[in-house]
């Protein structure tokens, strides 16, 4: 029943959202936040990405989640 994670990409990207879901909730109360959420947020789509990439071999999502992780630190970034 117990398996061990092996894959240091599926850890991060767990991780990440689990991370980005408590910046995200504690941002609706310290806007100052919202920028290290729209980062953490930019950071899942590139792991996403490379995950999709190395473990599930889809192309077409990976470029999507690349293209929607530079859409996210350019919204972090430039606050458009």
């Amino acid at each position: 029943m117990n398996k061990k994670i092996n894959d240091l990409g599926l850890f991060l990207q767990a991780f990440l959202v689990i991370v980005m879901a408590i910046c995200f909730i504690i941002s609706l109360y310290i806007e100052q936040l919202t920028l290290l959420t729209n980062l953490l947020l930019g950071c899942v789509f590139f792991v996403m990405s490379h995950n999709n990439e190395r473990i599930y071999k889809k192309k077409y999502l990976t470029l999507i989640y690349a293209l929607a992780g530079v859409v996210a630190l350019v919204y972090a970034f430039l606050g458009v």
